[in-house]
């Protein structure tokens, strides 16, 4: 994981998705730093048991995610998920 200083509106200028800006600048302050997890291992499909096969745009997939935000909150795809697995939900 790595801070990443960068806005919506600067992403969205460069097509709206985040193309690894922070990665390599090792940020020190995580003062107006969001937190981002380095996608080692993108995935780019996977089969939904209710849709079947589901086909994600490689952008996307490559997409170093954020798991804090800038205001200090945890990201809410990384919290419920967290939730789900405390409360043994599967489906």
């Amino acid at each position: 994981a790595y801070l990443c200083e960068c806005t919506r509106k600067q992403i969205k200028a460069l097509g709206g998705y985040y193309q690894g800006t922070c990665r390599d600048k090792a940020l020190s302050s995580s003062n107006q730093c969001a937190v981002r997890l380095k996608m080692h291992h993108p995935v780019e499909s996977f089969i939904d048991q209710r849709y079947g096969q589901l086909d994600i745009p490689n952008a996307l997939a490559e997409e170093d995610f954020i798991i804090k935000r800038r205001d200090g909150l945890f990201a809410y795809n990384l919290a419920v998920v967290l939730d789900d697995i405390y409360q043994n939900i599967t489906e």
